[in-house]
């Protein structure tokens, strides 16, 4: 698998119904989120089962421009799986937190109904490029962009993404592509991996 970066999203147009575009990514959130959580318990990963814990408080990237809460997502109580507002970053709660042992896995919308949201520049970051999360309580860990994937949704690359290894790392993940007018989301996934700084 080729190495792929990408500039902003191209959004929809303005025939697009807003309620559509929001739904849709939902939907493909919350789809990625509950194949990822399947894997967890298949795999059961070092460091998951973190959710009663105190969770990451923030994610900066300076390279984009970006700086947004970070909120625990897990299931609701019809087994769909909570997505993150527009402006903030959900962490799947269920998995390693960010700087423990395994992959953590951070979400966040591409676009939506009132504009571009926390992970619009997601593609433009290059190799090299630092993720600061700073810890509900305790130090700002530091991870470094390794390499980006774009892939369609029906390829999710759920073996690549949950690594079964005991380094942390740190996954983030995002539509992209172009819009799908008919099913109200977009056709590709973004998926940023990540290592420690210095590692």
């Amino acid at each position: 698998m080729s190495t792929y970066h990408t500039g902003p999203d191209r959004t929809p147009t303005r025939r697009a119904v807003p309620t559509l575009i929001a739904l849709g990514l939902l939907l493909v959130i919350g789809w990625l989120l509950m194949a990822i959580n399947r894997q967890a318990h298949q795999q059961a990963q070092p460091g998951s089962g973190a959710a009663g814990r105190p969770g990451p408080a923030t994610l900066s990237i300076p390279s984009i421009g970006v700086r947004a809460p970070i909120v625990g997502v897990g299931l609701r109580a019809d087994g769909a799986i909570k997505t993150p507002d527009p402006g903030q970053v959900g962490w799947y709660r269920h998995g390693p937190k960010p700087g423990d042992p395994g992959p953590a896995v951070l979400v966040g919308h591409v676009y939506y109904r009132t504009g571009p949201a926390v992970f619009y520049r997601l593609g433009q970051l290059r190799r090299g490029d630092e993720i600061l999360i700073r810890q509900r309580h305790g130090p700002t860990t530091r991870f470094t962009v390794a390499r980006l994937e774009r892939v369609p949704k029906t390829a999710l690359p759920i073996k690549r993404i949950w690594t079964a290894t005991s380094k942390p790392l740190l996954r983030l993940i995002t539509c992209t592509g172009s819009f799908d007018h008919a099913t109200g989301h977009y056709r590709d996934n973004l998926i940023v991996y990540a290592s420690p700084t210095g590692n």
